[in-house]
Parts: structure tokens; sequence; C-alpha cells
């Protein structure tokens, strides 16, 4: 007699060190339907803004921005990830941002940027 189980996806998602100045969330792999906090943070001093990108899986994809937060200020999201994206904005020098439920067109990897600001 043979057991039919649900099937289980999983999700990659890998997050490469963009240099000494900033660290991020280490390499996870997260399940369907599972919440999680991507964090970067830097030590550097002065008035900047920081960003979360992602880079879908697949062939031709390109970059695309998640959110933006200048030092101090709310998060600002780009459209098609306002529904299910969450962050509250730089904290001191970091910025984290959630992903609620995640689906299958989540995976890809996440880089996280910091750009200094006049």
């Amino acid at each position: 007699q043979k057991k039919i189980t649900e099937p289980r996806f999983y999700l990659l998602f890998f997050f490469p060190f963009l240099g000494w100045a900033l660290q991020q969330t280490p390499d996870m792999i997260v399940r369907l339907g599972d919440s999680l906090t991507l964090n970067c943070s830097h030590k550097e001093s002065g008035f900047w803004t920081m960003f979360w990108y992602k880079l879908p899986v697949g062939k031709n994809a390109t970059l695309q921005l998640i959110v933006r937060s200048v030092e101090g200020n709310k998060a600002e999201f780009e459209e098609e990830f306002k529904s299910r994206f969450q962050s509250s904005g730089t904290k001191g020098n970091s910025l984290s941002m959630a992903i609620d439920h995640v689906l299958l067109n989540d995976s890809g990897t996440y880089f996280c940027a910091k750009q200094d600001t006049l």
C-alpha cells in the first residue's frame, strides 16, 4: 500500500556578500508559505539610502528594486512588492525586510545595497 504525501517545495534564497561595508542575511532555504526576514547592516557614518533588490530565477531575469529607505525614514516599496513585503524603514544602520507567506515566484537572489546621499 502506497502512502501519498503532499509535495513540498522549497525556495533557495542566496544573499551574496556585496563588499566589506555591508552585512546581510546568509544563504537560506525557505518552504513555501513560510515567512522570513532579511537583514542588512553597515557600520559607516554619514547620510545614506539603503535598498533591497531581487534577481529572479531565469535566464533573462533583470534586477528588480524592491524597497528603498533614506536614513531614518520610512521604507518606500515598489508597487508589485507592497502586498506581502514589509519593512519599517532604516533603523540605526540597518534595513530589514520581511516576506509574508513565501511564494514560488519569490525565488531568486536578494541583494542589499547602500548609497551615500548628499
